[in-house]
């Protein structure tokens, strides 16, 4: 629009009418008038306008980059999300590995202490071990889902509506 502005302005009117001296004659063939008019306009000071113009290029240049700034975010944060969902795997897995082993220790360490070969300590201590072993791995699934729900919010998922499963954008609410 302020680019516009620079140009000559044109406008065009048309009226079309009846004229007559007498009533009898005013609906007579010879009554019609038309009127067609024309005007130009051009801007005579240019400073103010081309400093406008000048303005409104910088404004959307800026604008331009904003938004290539924030898809470079977006593009950054789902490639974050999917590094640490990778890493979650890895974690997941050596966790699980883990509890496994802690699992099946404290079993052999179980039988031991029933056949008189382990005293009581030793079992204690397989069953704090199987434990956190079992808190480790919880806690990896528990980051494996945060950071799925993390990669879901950088794809452009919005918050799950309390009442359904249907998502809300996050801009539709705030307005």
């Amino acid at each position: 629009m302020a680019v516009s502005n620079l140009y000559p302005q044109i406008n065009l009117s048309a009226s079309l009418g009846t004229q007559a001296l007498t009533t009898s004659a005013l609906f007579g063939p010879g009554s019609i008038v038309w009127n067609l008019a024309g005007q130009l306009a051009q801007p005579l000071f240019n400073a103010g306008l081309k400093a406008g113009a000048n303005a409104a290029q910088a404004s959307l240049q800026a604008a331009g980059a904003n938004y290539q700034q924030t898809v470079l975010q977006a593009l950054r944060n789902v490639a974050d999300a999917l590094r640490a969902l990778d890493n979650d795997a890895q974690t997941l897995q050596a966790q699980a590995a883990a509890d496994a082993s802690a699992q099946e220790s404290l079993k052999l360490v179980a039988q031991q202490y029933q056949l008189g070969a382990a005293s009581y300590l030793q079992l204690l201590t397989a069953q704090q071990q199987a434990q956190q072993t079992r808190i480790g791995l919880i806690a990896a699934q528990g980051q494996r889902l945060a950071d799925s729900a993390a990669l879901y919010q950088a794809m452009g998922g919005g918050v799950l509506n309390t009442h359904g499963t249907s998502p809300v954008a996050p801009m539709a609410t705030a307005q």
